[in-house]
């Protein structure tokens, strides 16, 4: 009977610790919440005074990343260091493979504001809305590799009124968009060089007509103007362009960069190390960045066996650039 006794009196004690620590950690997580939430009000409050904010009905279609304004950029802040060519002559593949990926992993420069132009999936990117890098009134937008999705585009006419060309090589069969759209298509392609791209597979022949990028700026009579937004999804021939860009001196012309690079570029790895090394001397510091999950883009390497992507988006912008 003692035993009995005992035992339900263990019970009892049991079951009003449980609902006792319920009860805390309800308290507790509601005054953590509350805490949570009279913080993010405070920070979007400080942020929202610094300028105006863009809204979008489609929330799927538009993030505003806002960075409390008490944080301070420092342009010098470069993390990791890329080497010379002689220097990577003494590393090995993997080195230089986890070298450029933790290189491309890392934010060098902040914006406060961060504007989702696109869908959220493939297609949109993400531009610096920050006094300094935000599109002027007379703003002028490059946009190669479409796709026959004009989504980023329609963002940044609405955004912010930005005169539009918009490139893409393999939309043969696409002429014009319907009377009234603002956004100019041309059926040519971003390269190095001028002339006809082979793309050809092995089951459908490729022809593209591809030209530099001065000489298109030349072509519609830009050279007097800059670019305010630079988008490339040209699926591995960015880096080819983007040295062209540099000896041209195209690249002081340009205030942001939003891109998709692909490791399986043509290039070598320490080829597309000194692609991101040339950026760099030119200005362009990574305010963002996004991994491609698709799974035709994952890989792993030797030193580090974690699953790595090939396919990054990267969103820059040119601390040389005087607003």
């Amino acid at each position: 009977m003692r035993i009995v006794e005992k035992r339900g009196i263990l019970a009892i004690l049991v079951a009003c610790a449980f609902f006792m620590g319920l009860f805390t950690g309800k308290y507790m997580f509601k005054n953590t919440l509350q805490i949570n939430l009279n913080t993010f009000k405070k920070i979007t409050s400080q942020s929202v005074t610094t300028g105006s904010m863009y809204k979008s009905t489609d929330n799927t279609r538009n993030l505003n990343v806002i960075a409390p304004a008490e944080f301070e950029e420092d342009e010098q802040n470069s993390g990791i260091l890329l080497p010379s060519d002689d220097a990577m002559k003494t590393m090995t593949k993997d080195q230089l493979i986890n070298l450029l990926y933790n290189y491309l992993n890392g934010l060098q420069v902040l914006c406060r504001r961060v504007l989702r132009l696109g869908h959220i999936d493939d297609g949109g990117k993400e531009v610096c809305d920050d006094a300094k890098y935000r599109p002027r009134s007379s703003c002028l937008v490059y946009s190669f590799g479409i796709g026959y999705r004009f989504d980023f585009d329609d963002d940044a006419i609405q955004y912010y009124g930005c005169e539009m060309h918009c490139f893409d090589p393999s939309m043969t069969n696409f002429k014009h968009r319907h009377p009234g759209d603002k956004a100019i298509f041309h059926p040519i392609g971003l390269a190095a060089f001028d002339g006809i791209l082979n793309a050809s597979t092995k089951t459908e022949k490729r022809l593209w007509e591809v030209r530099k990028l001065n000489t298109i700026r030349s072509m519609l009579n830009h050279t007097k103007r800059d670019i305010d937004i630079l988008k490339m999804d040209v699926e591995g021939s960015e880096y080819a362009s983007f040295l062209e860009m540099a000896r041209s001196g195209e690249l002081k012309h340009v205030r942001q960069i939003c891109v998709e690079l692909h490791s399986w570029a043509k290039e070598t790895i320490n080829e597309q190390i000194t692609v991101m090394r040339t950026l760099y001397e030119h200005g362009f510091r990574i305010f963002m960045r996004e991994r491609n999950l698709y799974h035709e883009c994952l890989f792993s390497s030797g030193e580090i066996p974690a699953r790595k992507t090939q396919c990054m988006e990267m969103s820059l912008v040119n601390i040389h650039w005087k607003s």
